[in-house]
């Protein structure tokens, strides 16, 4: 999309709907495809990353790892941050369009993908977007070129696998749980996070044949970060801590290194009384590292960033993707990259970490920790 300089630029910049109409207009002629470069050097072009804030641990550690890979294939990477909030993710794509800047691609790590696919839509106009973190949405699969990160609906689903496993493992211990099925607390990503939904079903598919009693899922408001775990669960344990709580069920082991902190402040010891299963595994490792945590997932933030970077620098070397959903395998080395179009989808390994097994396993030339740093 070529927006018209001059007054029709002045009157785009009025208000945000304006602007949304403007883009609508004789520039959605222009496509977004490119014409395979041929090459993996991007000659010092710019590609933009639309992202949550650095503030948060796993964001940050993707801004990081893109950023470090963009500038190996000589890009550049320009990045806008908001603070998990659709609104600004939206109100950052209008001043970006309305600069009239035109990179070579875009990364897209939308707040709330179903509400973000205006400006996705406008966007695309601009620049092949290469989407990452979440699922792209039916509606909005023709304005993304391909899709390159986590699939949350594999990190919860080892999570429940690892929570039945852990319920197995204290029955056959003799533990007597407060229901025979065990009481279970989910603290989940905030409300209109797509991801949490996945993460949600995902865990309830994996566990539906012999599931948990449920007493409560707890949705995040500040943050998915250990002060926010923190603060729900202070809120949260001491509410059912008569009732019995067996089992602890986190998005994420950010989240679950502030529960396991209210639940010791609640008179109650994470690994004994109560067995706390999480997410993917980023943040305070300690936790895990000392079985306060059962088992968290494998999903790398740094992996995550390299791989949306590298499959906008394929797309961008060859104008085309494959017809492919691609899970990686957890690979020891960093696979070298080359002139071809990247699958449709690429997705990271998902594999379970225990206190056991963390220090033990390397992917792409990452430690154990790295892989949740």
């Amino acid at each position: 999309m070529t927006l018209k300089s001059g007054l029709g630029a002045a009157l785009c910049s009025v208000a945000l709907l304006a602007l949304a109409a403007c883009g609508q207009a004789g520039g959605d002629s222009a496509s977004s495809d490119v014409e395979g470069t041929g090459t993996l050097d991007g000659g010092g072009k710019q590609i933009v990353l639309f992202s949550p804030s650095a503030a948060n641990v796993y964001s940050g550690s993707v801004i990081k790892a893109a950023t470090e890979t963009a500038q190996k294939y000589d890009y550049t990477l320009k990045v806008f941050q908001n603070d998990f909030d659709q609104s600004q993710q939206d109100q950052q794509v209008q001043q970006f369009l309305a600069s009239g800047e035109k990179p070579a691609a875009i990364i897209w790590w939308p707040s709330n993908v179903d509400a973000s696919v205006n400006s996705l839509r406008q966007l695309s106009r601009v620049a092949p977007v290469i989407q990452m973190n979440q699922a792209v949405p039916e509606e909005a699969k023709q304005y993304v070129k391909a899709y390159a990160g986590a699939n949350d609906l594999v990190v919860s689903g080892t999570a429940g696998q690892e929570a039945l496993k852990a319920r197995d493992e204290a029955v056959a211990a003799g533990k007597q749980l407060a229901d025979p099925n065990g009481n279970l607390i989910e603290f989940r990503f905030g409300t209109g996070y797509k991801g949490g939904d996945n993460r949600h079903q995902g865990f309830m598919d994996a566990t539906s044949a012999n599931p948990f009693t449920v007493l409560t899922v707890e949705a995040a408001t500040a943050g998915f970060d250990a002060q926010d775990g923190f603060n729900h669960a202070s809120q949260i344990v001491p509410k059912f801590k008569a009732q019995g709580i067996d089992f602890v069920y986190a998005q994420n082991l950010d989240m679950a290194s502030g529960v396991v902190k209210a639940l010791e402040q609640n008179g109650l010891t994470p690994g004994k009384d109560v067995t706390v299963v999480a997410g993917n595994c980023s943040g305070n490792l300690e936790p895990l590292a000392n079985g306060s945590v059962y088992a968290a997932v494998m999903q790398p933030p740094l992996m995550e960033g390299k791989l949306a970077v590298r499959t906008t620098v394929q797309y961008l070397a060859t104008g085309s993707v494959t017809d492919e959903e691609v899970t990686l395998q957890p690979d020891a080395q960093e696979p070298e990259l080359t002139v071809a179009p990247p699958p449709r989808a690429t997705y990271l390994p998902a594999a379970a970490l225990t206190k056991d097994t963390m220090n033990s396993l390397t992917v792409w030339g990452l430690s154990g920790p790295q892989l949740c740093s």
